[in-house]
């Protein structure tokens, strides 16, 4: 063994103390509620699939009191469905390219307003350009989508430390409760973005931040945010 004069073989060297790291880990929250249980959401997705979740009979919705001469004026649009492993719901014509109806409903289901929705509002929505109504529309069924797909998340956040004497790793939680709730990887990429900006701006700006999932992958969003809390100081600068 090589010694210094300056070092003594029975003199420990000293350990550098390594900055804490926090790790974000993502969770399948299994209680999320669907979309269209909120109370403040204008629509309701109605299926004429039997085996889905809010089904109903054609026959009960597109038409007013059963009478097949008056279409039932709370249809906000008609919707096709798509499966391939996973499912998309969408505006009837603008989804996935139909592959010789083997993929594919056309006519899958209908949008109506939902009970809370006051005539005032139907004004609202009615005098709103057909892009601005559409859009308003995608973003509903994106979201139920995503939810009947599963992809509802929540989030905890640790921070990671290693013991100077074993190595071994440390896990402290960060005083705050885990956040859940979140429909889809965009939702969820913003909620850890804000935590991590606004509730850990007291540690260094070079604290490492890692994503890991407890029970599956971590949504794609998740993934593309800053690896460093500078980052996202200078985020927030720009």
């Amino acid at each position: 063994m090589t010694t210094t004069k300056d070092t003594p073989m029975d003199t420990p060297i000293p350990k550098a103390k390594a900055i804490p790291k926090v790790r974000v880990t993502i969770w399948h929250d299994h209680h999320m509620g669907a979309p269209q249980d909120e109370y403040d959401t204008l629509f309701r997705l109605i299926s004429f699939g039997r085996n889905h979740m809010h089904s109903e009979s054609p026959d009960d919705v597109l038409w007013l009191d059963g009478d097949t001469d008056t279409p039932n004026p709370d249809i906000v649009a008609t919707l096709s469905y798509y499966e391939h492993g996973l499912c998309r719901w969408s505006r009837q014509g603008s989804g996935p390219p139909d592959y010789g109806g083997f993929d594919t409903v056309d006519f899958a289901g209908v949008l109506v307003w939902h009970k809370s929705v006051t005539p005032d509002e139907h004004v609202w929505f009615g005098e709103k350009p057909e892009t601005e109504r559409n859009a308003m529309i995608d973003s509903f069924l994106d979201e139920y989508t995503s939810w009947v797909n599963g992809n509802t998340h929540g989030f905890t956040l640790s921070l990671i430390s290693h013991c100077e004497s074993c190595g071994h790793e440390v896990r402290d939680s960060l005083d705050m409760p885990s956040v859940g709730g979140m429909i889809g990887g965009t939702e969820a990429a913003y909620q850890v973005r804000q935590h991590l900006q606004y509730e850990l701006s007291d540690l260094p700006a070079d604290t490492e931040v890692e994503y890991v999932g407890s029970d599956g992958p971590v949504p794609y969003e998740v993934e593309q945010l800053p690896t460093t809390l500078g980052e996202f100081a200078e985020d927030s600068d720009a």
